[in-house]
């Protein structure tokens, strides 16, 4: 998988040990990302869902890179990023694929599920 990701990503710098690839996801759907850290540690806009032979595929409409701070949620089938500090430029998923977007939205999250 890290030989992959390499070709997929070569400007990922897997040298450094404060740096590397985070593995997630929900149900059938994987994801990874590139996550550094510093005084704090940041998720970053360079990111995949892994296909069912295992390549990474750039998400669709993904408009991030490995120099964005994002925020990941997963609620059920649905994965949210968006950007870390304002929400906005949001992009939710369902099974790897696009369900909504919006480049005006800010401040977008899950809003919490009411148990019947």
């Amino acid at each position: 998988m890290l030989a992959r990701l390499a070709r997929f990503a070569p400007q990922a710098d897997r040298a450094r040990s404060d740096q590397g690839w985070i593995r997630f996801g929900s149900g059938g759907t994987r994801f990874v990302l590139w996550e550094v850290s510093g005084d704090f540690t940041h998720s970053t806009g360079l990111a995949a869902f892994v296909d069912r032979a295992g390549n990474p595929v750039k998400p669709p409409g993904w408009p991030f890179t490995e120099k964005d701070l994002l925020s990941y949620v997963w609620n059920g089938a649905y994965l949210l990023a968006a950007q870390d500090q304002a929400g906005s430029h949001p992009r939710l998923y369902r099974d790897g694929n696009l369900v909504w977007s919006s480049d005006a939205a800010n401040a977008v999250t899950f809003w919490p599920r009411h148990k019947r």
